[in-house]
């Protein structure tokens, strides 16, 4: 499942720490480094204070050595992050090397924040690097392991977004062959635990989220399970399952996340065979705000990825149209 192109940083982003980057350095750990900066730089002030907080934690200082220390701007404590982050990507990085070594390590119990996103940056790396037998080796313990992180970080407070947004990166590159997409299949909380993420209050959560739920509806089998989770991580009571995503087509979602939604909507709507259940579902989409909302869009975006997905979403309603009333015509 190929990822989206990332968000532009902001224009005062900071950039490698001091000093060269030895040539014996694993091209992985310069991904997970570059990876790391761009989830700095996207931090708000609050964010960072927690993230800073964490790092002094894992630091195990004294009351009057940190007071110093929690003093310094943002731009201080970012710089600081991602000098402890290179440090301990070095002194670190032969932990993990077999599947086993992450499995065990993330059936910790108590693990903070930062330790847990550093493993599963790390294994985010190893999966997308190792050949598929390293994958096959991780995947029937590791996958469940991951979805039970995934939703115990979605119920905890907003420090655990970004190992949040790791486990989905992660579940995204197992998905990438047929090996993993099986195995995250066979594991029935998996895509529920990814539904429940399409949710606009955790932006960059939801962007990865929705992504891998479009490409899944066209898997073989992937489109009812996709269904089926949606409904699962939704109300059911409220006829709204597709509410969220609507949400996150709204003007405050940044053009990637909408483009995002819209490829969702539209592998939902289109992806089955039947003409009635492709009608029903674009209806229920249509109800709750879309109708009004996709003629907003269309007076918006007049080209780029948002015009594609809007022009294949009409082309698409316009191809039932077309089938229905031939049907119709067939049947008189």
């Amino acid at each position: 499942m190929t990822a989206s192109p990332k968000d532009v940083g902001h224009s005062s982003s900071l950039h490698y720490p001091p000093g060269n980057f030895d040539e014996e350095d694993s091209s992985g750990n310069m991904d997970l480094i570059v990876d790391y900066i761009d989830v700095v730089n996207n931090l708000d002030d609050r964010q960072i204070d927690d993230k800073f907080e964490e790092m002094l934690a894992d630091m195990n200082l004294k009351e009057e050595k940190k007071k110093p220390l929690q003093i310094y701007g943002s731009a201080q404590k970012k710089n600081m992050l991602i000098h402890f982050k290179y440090v301990n990507s070095q002194e670190g990085r032969l932990k993990f090397k077999k599947p086993i070594d992450y499995i065990s390590y993330l059936s910790q119990p108590d693990l903070t924040v930062n330790k847990l996103t550093e493993c599963l940056e790390d294994l985010r790396i190893s999966l997308t690097n190792n050949p598929l037998s390293w994958v096959e080796d991780f995947v029937e313990t590791g996958v469940p392991k991951l979805v039970s992180k995934l939703s115990s970080c979605y119920v905890k407070d907003d420090c655990y977004t970004c190992p949040q947004h790791e486990c989905i990166k992660c579940l995204n590159a197992i998905m990438n062959n047929a090996v993993g997409i099986r195995a995250v299949f066979a594991c029935p909380a998996a895509l529920p635990a990814i539904a429940e993420c399409v949710d606009p209050s955790t932006p960059h959560c939801m962007f990865e989220a929705v992504k891998v739920l479009a490409a899944t509806c066209l898997v073989p089998n992937g489109h009812q399970k996709v269904l089926d989770a949606i409904t699962i991580s939704g109300d059911p009571s409220s006829g709204k399952r597709f509410y969220p995503i609507i949400q996150g087509l709204q003007n405050e979602s940044s053009e990637s996340s909408k483009v995002a939604c819209m490829q969702l909507l539209n592998a939902i709507i289109s992806t089955p065979d039947d003409l009635d259940f492709r009608l029903n579902l674009r209806n229920e989409i249509m109800r709750i705000g879309f109708s009004d909302l996709i003629d907003d869009l269309r007076g918006t975006y007049m080209e780029g990825g948002m015009y594609i997905q809007i022009s294949a979403f009409d082309s698409s309603a316009e191809d039932d149209h077309e089938e229905f009333m031939n049907t119709f015509d067939n049947v008189k």
